[in-house]
């Protein structure tokens, strides 16, 4: 969660990637508002 909330705080310059496994989607279910981030609207699919 360190690593993608770094990424979710990057700058949109197109120079930060991540690469993450299932726990990424499972995580909102669980942690509900604890999440520094927001799955739908801060990250994009490649």
């Amino acid at each position: 969660m360190i690593g993608t909330r770094a990424v979710a705080e990057a700058p949109p310059d197109g120079y930060t990637i991540v690469m993450m496994d299932s726990t990424f989607f499972t995580n909102p279910g669980l942690l509900k508002d604890k999440l520094p981030y927001d799955t739908r609207k801060d990250f994009i699919t490649v």
